[in-house]
């Protein structure tokens, strides 16, 4: 009996979540959402304006994160890097970086093998782990 009562509790959340999975909420059809574009793009013509709306937008998911009310964190974040693999056009290297004391952020860092070459370094970031104390 408590088996099939689990069986039946988690088959029916399971369909249910499957149909409210997406949409949730206000959401624009993709006309609405050309419009808004359109509108939008409407807001800036010139460098200034669009920083103006590109700080807007910086502020929003700052303070929508609440990251303005993360602690500051001065001093050194300890990174790691190793294990340069040289690939055809760039290379990867596994990196930690200490974001609060004992704990890590570890990842790959990719960059280019061509120093002058102008592209930005990438860092997917992988886990976030404490060291034992």
């Amino acid at each position: 009996m408590g088996k099939l009562f689990i069986y039946l509790f988690f088959t029916t959340v399971f369909l249910n979540a499957q149909n409210d999975m997406l949409c949730q909420g206000d959401y624009w059809t993709e006309d609405e959402a050309n419009l808004k574009m359109k509108e939008f793009a409407s807001q800036w013509n010139d460098r200034q304006s669009w920083e103006k709306r590109a700080d807007m937008i910086r502020t929003g998911i700052i303070t929508g994160l609440k990251l303005d009310k993360m602690p500051q964190i001065k001093g050194n974040f300890n990174p790691i890097i190793r294990d340069k693999k040289v690939m055809d056009g760039y290379s990867v290297e596994n990196i930690a970086i200490e974001s609060f004391p004992g704990f890590y952020i570890t990842g790959n860092l990719y960059r280019p093998n061509d120093p002058d070459k102008k592209m930005q370094p990438f860092f997917p970031p992988m886990v976030i782990y404490r060291t034992s104390a």
